[in-house]
């Protein structure tokens, strides 16, 4: 699918579904799009699913939201496994507080209080690519 360039916080306000999360498809039309937004990588961690969750601060405001880049072994046999694995490496090398651009697939994921949380729940999950636009060894905000 085409990329949708936006912002974090564009993405952040959208309006949480009224509807409850199916377990077995996605929601349309923001879960059946992919995005592309730049943003500061303000944190990384590595969850207990082996995914690596990146949170990605807007360029012009305080809005947050995770990132979300899938193990390389929750697509074995699947055309997206090897990508997976090499946006996985870029994630994990990305310097903090560098400014990033991340394509993904749109997903209201469960408000749960994780750290970087959109106030929506709204993430990219999974992320398609990833690109170190600039290398910074401090916060610019």
């Amino acid at each position: 699918m085409q990329p949708v360039s936006t912002t974090i916080a564009v993405l952040a306000a959208i309006p949480i579904p009224e509807v409850p999360y199916p377990a077995d498809h996605r929601l349309g039309p923001h879960e059946l799009a992919t995005y592309r937004v730049t943003g500061r990588l303000v944190a990384r961690m590595i969850e207990r699913d082996q995914d690596v969750h990146l949170v990605l601060q807007d360029v012009e405001s305080e809005a947050t939201m995770i990132i979300e880049v899938p193990a390389a072994s929750c697509a074995v046999g699947s055309p997206l496994h090897d990508r997976f694995d090499g946006v996985r490496n870029i994630a994990l090398a990305a310097p903090l507080h560098s400014l990033v651009t991340v394509t993904g697939v749109g997903f209201f994921d469960f408000l749960h209080e994780a750290r970087g949380q959109a106030s929506n729940g709204f993430e990219l999950h999974p992320v398609l690519g990833v690109v170190v636009e600039q290398m910074t060894s401090h916060p610019h905000r």
